[in-house]
């Protein structure tokens, strides 16, 4: 049999581009193959999973926090089709459910026969017992759609996302120097399916404690943190023995979603009764959230009924406008385009003018791009994010973090933006991590 190969044919960056993104959709082969036997009476076909990975992590604004992403494994995972309405598929007793397995090493590199038709494919690590909160035990998911024709087969492609939210606790010195048996609980509710009642989800914290605890996002959005413990000072209990709580929540009042890490950093706070001070560092889908608890022994209530909280929805309390970061940067950037693509320079757009204008949305900064040398033809929507976090660093710089949706070939996909310098020199960062992009503009002056 020859071979033949096209050494003339030159790929521009949209044909690159557009074989990445399709290089990361649902794969659907036409291998024709023997139709075996066939219970249902439709023909069957067959399916095989080519592809199953847990991906994401969860970032967070402190980096001396962070750690590299590790590799998921996913042998363990439990794994199922179920049919097109997301109903477990029954035997021919209508009671025995079909095409489940308990770990994905089952069926690894197996072709599965199923009668012909449309499906859904499944996958998670969440354990057999409902867990609400667990330490050290992210839990990853996915579900995608396939298609099984008679006689063909089929290769699905699966993702599965983090979907819990995680949370970390560090001390101060002076907490440690001040409080003794302290102890801290993190809990959200949720209803329990056996009983239907609203129940807590608790994990406790002590001083020594390091472990990472994941929470399943609550119904409510609202995840709560009760500190606990004597003031060495006096030997009072804090909040007079019920200890004081807070919850974590943004500063647009939205609730807390999947991927978020709450960095929780607790510390006592020096005053004319004595007090107790509870700040929140956390990246909330690329913003920052600060969370002061009141001074002295008052009690903010949480737990099952939770319409009795009192107290500041603002999480920066005092201050003007002028000293709000987000306005300090605002306004119109012209600077230079570089991109990348799959790691490589691409020179027909690099080096083209670029501007972009930020807008004040309160604490947070609305970014579009407004010129670049992007071709409209692949991304088919413009650029912009909402709610990007503004940090002024002590050395007087600006840090800016956000995330949003574009268009590209017809669908959404995700974005992540960076920014950081000053209005008279920044340098942005916009990375489309599925189709391997990644633009800068450098040099940034406000105009």
């Amino acid at each position: 049999m020859k071979k033949y190969t096209d050494t003339n044919h030159t790929r521009t960056p949209r044909m690159l581009l557009g074989g990445m993104l399709s290089l990361a959709m649902l794969l659907v082969g036409g291998c024709v193959s023997k139709q075996e036997h066939d219970p249902s009476g439709r023909g069957t076909g067959r399916f095989k999973v080519s592809s199953l990975r847990g991906e994401g992590e969860f970032v967070t604004i402190d980096t001396k926090a962070g750690g590299t992403e590790s590799q998921v494994d996913v042998s363990g995972f439990r794994v199922g089709v179920l049919d097109q309405d997301g109903a477990p598929i029954l035997g021919q007793d209508g009671q025995t459910p079909m095409f489940q397995w308990d770990a994905f090493a089952e069926i690894d590199g197996q072709t599965i026969t199923i009668p012909s038709g449309k499906y859904k494919f499944t996958a998670n690590n969440r354990p057999k017992v409902p867990t609400p909160a667990a330490w050290d035990a992210p839990v990853y998911e996915g579900t995608t759609d396939f298609s099984v024709k008679i006689g063909g087969l089929t290769e699905v492609k699966l993702v599965c996302k983090l979907v819990n939210i995680k949370v970390t606790l560090a001390f101060t010195e002076n907490f440690r120097n001040m409080v003794q048996d302290a102890t801290v609980e993190v809990y959200t509710d949720y209803t329990d399916p056996a009983t239907a009642t609203k129940k807590k989800a608790p994990l406790t914290w002590t001083l020594d404690e390091t472990r990472a605890g994941y929470f399943d996002v609550p119904e409510d959005g609202q995840v709560y943190v009760c500190v606990r413990g004597i003031r060495k000072e006096d030997g009072k209990p804090l909040g007079n023995g019920e200890g004081q709580t807070f919850r974590i929540k943004k500063s647009d009042g939205g609730t807390l979603q999947a991927q978020d890490w709450a960095q929780v950093l607790i510390g006592y706070e020096q005053s004319g009764q004595g007090g107790l001070s509870v700040s929140v560092d956390h990246e909330l889908h690329e913003e920052e959230h600060i969370v002061i608890v009141p001074d002295g022994d008052d009690v903010i209530n949480g737990g099952a009924n939770n319409d009795n909280w009192e107290g500041d929805d603002d999480p920066v309390p005092g201050g003007d406008d002028k000293d709000n970061a987000a306005s300090a940067v605002a306004g119109t950037y012209g600077g230079t385009l570089n991109v990348v693509l799959g790691g490589s320079p691409v020179d027909e757009m690099s080096g083209q003018p670029a501007r972009l204008t930020m807008t004040p949305t309160g604490r947070t900064i609305t970014l579009e791009l407004t010129e670049s040398a992007l071709p409209e033809s692949l991304f088919t929507s413009k650029i912009r994010a909402e709610k990007v976090a503004v940090t002024k660093e002590a050395d007087g710089t600006y840090t800016l973090s956000g995330a949003g949706k574009v268009g590209v070939g017809g669908q959404d996909v995700d974005f992540t933006l960076r920014a950081l310098g000053t209005p008279n020199g920044m340098t942005f960062t916009i990375e489309v991590p599925l189709v391997s992009v990644v633009a800068t503009i450098e040099g940034a002056v406000r105009e």
